[in-house]
């Protein structure tokens, strides 16, 4: 029989009923999230339906393995400046909320399309994480533009064409030594040809891909 999967937290942050509340709330997510979706309309209203048509809009979160992966890295790094680009419905928000709490950092996600962002407050409330996260309710490209703080850790996965983008426009902010993970690596390579050849033949970081659920690519800065 598999072991039950634990989470091991600092006992001077985090006490059991804090983190039997987030293992039932991020379960809870974690499972809304494979099954909503909605047909959006010109302004993106909220309608929500199981009708899994062409032009449905999906919840697209990580798994709890991965969750868990960068939850891991945001503590073994000691980052404190998080940075998320897309936000869903909360659930790899959350688990960077946990990473932040443990740090005493803080996680800036960003998200335009309202039905998520709605939910992703209600999941983070519910998680007791509301003052470890914060959401941009924008498009990510003004939201970086504002954006001035030093980042330790980005984690990409948004609209995959633009990735390359996202890189260009996040580089700078990234301290030295900082990290950035992208998701969809293998299911959605096509998508991001653009911006693995950028990482490929960027001199200033290093980067390695990991196989793990749908493929992320690690990334560290070693020089401006």
């Amino acid at each position: 029989m598999q072991e039950k999967q634990q989470v091991h937290l600092r006992s001077d942050i985090m006490n059991q009923s804090f983190l039997d509340n987030f293992e039932r709330v991020s379960k809870d997510v974690e499972k809304l999230g494979k099954t909503i979706n909605w047909v959006p309309t010109k302004n993106y209203t909220d309608v929500v339906t199981k009708n899994k048509t062409k032009g449905v809009i999906y919840a697209w979160q990580v798994s709890r393995s991965t969750a868990e992966f960068l939850r891991f890295l945001v503590v073994s790094t000691s980052s404190k400046t998080i940075l998320e680009l897309g936000t869903s419905i909360g659930y790899s928000g959350m688990w960077f909320g946990l990473g932040a709490k443990e740090t005493k950092g803080h996680v800036y996600s960003i998200e335009v399309f309202k039905p998520k962002i709605k939910l992703a407050k209600e999941h983070i409330v519910s998680a007791g994480l509301e003052k470890q996260i914060t959401i941009f309710e924008e498009d990510i490209f003004s939201a970086l533009k504002k954006f001035k703080k030093k980042i330790d850790f980005v984690f990409i996965d948004a609209k995959k064409e633009d990735y390359h983008k996202y890189y260009e426009q996040v580089f700078p902010k990234l301290r030295l030594g900082g990290i950035i993970v992208a998701d969809n690596i293998t299911n959605y390579k096509k998508y991001m040809t653009k911006f693995l050849d950028t990482v490929k033949n960027d001199n200033r970081i290093i980067s390695y891909p990991l196989q793990i659920d749908n493929g992320l690519l690690l990334i560290k800065k070693i020089r401006n």
